[in-house]
């Protein structure tokens, strides 16, 4: 009976739900957040390319505009 009450105990030490939680977060971290921040790296980067070399797919068709 003891060990069922140290059991339900534990279960509500915030101690021992914390351990739990850096294992899960960081897998969330690995699999969700870091892909998503590489994405947005790579389109900033390519935003400031196109910005510091004045570059305008748009107006860009080879032939001088007047």
């Amino acid at each position: 009976m003891l060990s069922r009450i140290n059991f339900i105990r534990s279960l509500s030490d915030p101690s021992i739900s914390f351990n739990i939680l850096p294992c899960c977060y960081s897998a969330f971290l690995s699999l969700v957040i870091l892909p998503i921040l590489a994405i947005w790296v790579v389109i900033k980067v390519l935003c400031l390319v196109c910005v510091i070399f004045n570059i305008n797919p748009e107006e860009d068709q080879g032939m001088p505009s007047l």
